[in-house]
């Protein structure tokens, strides 16, 4: 082939690898490749990621339609309940020696009953196993821009600076009521990003707020009984119960799905309070405290 056309061909092989390249870096930038990105991660996880194991060291209690017409129907209880109905599940889980107990509902307003109200559910709380309350960090919505003055700083043993410097600082904070801030509580953080495209592929273990590192809401409920079992080995790896867990260049985890929707076991609370109320009438419970002792529960 003479060596004009070898030229040629040569010339037209650059041109084409250096347009494809232009239209990759254009594409890219304008995010079209992100639903392929997408597309690809979820098959490749479904195909290969090997999920992990359930545990028995969970157990949630479920405010489930059941719930809510037994309250209607035998205490005539409307939504939202009052908050010392809650008391009677704290008890029932102090009862039962559970590990910790995680509140996934947000308190950020007093009791539409009153202030009582709100101070029976506190006097449990006080007197509770390990806690921890939800709370919403970001930057439009909450009025608090500052640590509660009622409660200490998280108790967990301090991360490097170097670290905890670059977690995401939201500016912005829906807290629980002051009067349910008792000693001893962790705060832990509500507010996951999803993609885009409505699905949660990775979440952030702490964020900071107010110059103080506040945890996941579930990690919170797990650091509250186990004050030492969290550390950084490097600035992308978080050291949990031992175990080392990888974090990307955001500092946020791969989410890995234990499994569908049922996964963990989950009893009804109209479950959970008639068992309170007949044990402490000394008689049978519907739920035998036993299947939640040393469990952390939701």
């Amino acid at each position: 082939m003479p060596i004009r056309r070898v030229w040629q061909h040569w010339q037209r092989g650059v041109l084409v690898g250096l347009l494809t390249v232009g239209l990759m870096l254009c594409a890219s930038g304008l995010g079209w490749l992100v639903p392929l990105e997408r597309l690809t991660f979820d098959t490749l996880q479904r195909a290969t990621a090997v999920p992990g194991s359930e545990t028995d060291r969970i157990r949630l209690i479920l405010i489930d339609q059941a719930s809510l017409e037994w309250g209607v129907r035998e205490n005539g209880l409307a939504w939202p309940w009052p908050r010392e109905v809650y008391a009677y599940i704290v008890s029932f889980c102090r009862r039962a020696e559970v590990a910790s107990l995680t509140f996934d509902i947000l308190y950020t307003e007093p009791s539409l009953y009153g202030v009582a109200d709100d101070l029976a559910f506190a006097k449990a709380l006080h007197e509770g196993p390990a806690l921890a309350l939800a709370a919403f960090f970001g930057e439009k919505s909450g009025s608090s821009l500052d640590w509660p003055a009622g409660l200490e700083q998280p108790f967990w043993p301090d991360l490097p600076e170097d670290w905890s410097s670059k977690l995401e600082e939201p500016s912005r904070g829906l807290l629980p009521i002051a009067d349910l801030l008792v000693n001893d509580i962790a705060l832990g953080n509500t507010h996951l990003q999803a993609d885009t495209d409505g699905v949660y592929r990775r979440a952030a273990p702490f964020i900071r707020f107010a110059s103080q590192t506040v945890p996941a809401l579930g990690l919170a409920g797990y650091l509250s009984a186990n004050r030492d079992a969290v550390g950084v080995t490097d600035t992308q790896v978080l050291r949990l119960a031992g175990r080392d867990v990888p974090l990307t260049a955001d500092n946020e985890v791969i989410l890995r799905y234990r499994g569908p929707a049922g996964t963990f076991p989950g009893y009804s609370a109209a479950a959970i309070l008639q068992s309170e109320l007949l044990l402490a009438q000394e008689e049978k419970p519907q739920v035998d405290p036993s299947e939640f002792m040393g469990r952390h529960v939701f």
